[in-house]
């Protein structure tokens, strides 16, 4: 169950928890969704590939954009508005507690997603006659195509959890940890400060949807 954060914000309480407020509720929002994400992955069975690959690519984008909110890319655009998201980033980070090295600061996470067009550019780039191209592969590892020459356009290998995309892996059940301890974060700031705010807090559910337990293959 997600916590409400703000039906409608009114015009009560101090000015800046307000903001801290609607930025948290975004966070919440991008957390949950790549937990539930996850989640669909872990509870499926043997599920097909594009199905397999949807969910992947949906917790890793809802995984890129909590980056964002708490890591703000610190050029590109006018000084005023890096200045106000590095602080920003800052603040929050801040006020979760959040150490400065987390596994969710990922910037290849971000930049991929981002940059999508120019990776795939890149990728296609390195393709020789006789280069093996693994379009959409699940343990490719295994598969006699696979070489040293072999370039990776997806590839989920359901041993480890690691998911590679244009040649980029990503530890699947590590980064959902991050969006955990993040997560769980969160929770706990904000039902600290509804209480204070007055409210039940029975109505105030304060535990982060937990990650099921998916064990790698020996």
């Amino acid at each position: 169950m997600a916590i409400s954060i703000v039906e409608e914000l009114g015009s009560t309480g101090d000015r800046d928890w307000r903001r801290t407020k609607v930025y948290l509720a975004e966070l919440t929002t991008q957390l949950e969704s790549a937990a539930y994400a996850y989640q669909e992955i872990a509870d499926a069975g043997p599920i097909d590939i594009d199905t397999l690959y949807r969910r992947a690519h949906a917790f890793l984008i809802h995984a890129a954009c909590a980056s964002r909110i708490l890591w703000p890319a610190e050029v590109g655009g006018s000084k005023a508005k890096v200045a106000r998201r590095v602080s920003r980033g800052a603040m929050l980070r801040g006020v979760l507690e959040v150490p400065e090295e987390h596994p969710l600061k990922n910037r290849r996470l971000r930049n991929l997603h981002e940059h999508i067009d120019e990776e795939l550019d890149n990728l296609i780039e390195r393709i020789e006659v006789d280069n093996p191209v693994i379009i959409k592969g699940q343990n490719a590892s295994d598969s006699s195509a696979t070489s040293a020459t072999a370039l990776i356009l997806r590839n989920y290998d359901s041993r480890t959890r690691i998911y590679t995309m244009l040649e980029q892996s990503f530890d699947l059940p590590e980064l959902r940890t991050a969006v955990q301890n993040i997560g769980e974060r969160v929770y706990r700031l904000l039902a600290e400060q509804f209480i204070a705010e007055g409210e039940s807090p029975e109505n105030i559910p304060s535990v982060f949807p937990s990650p099921l337990v998916i064990s790698r293959d020996p």
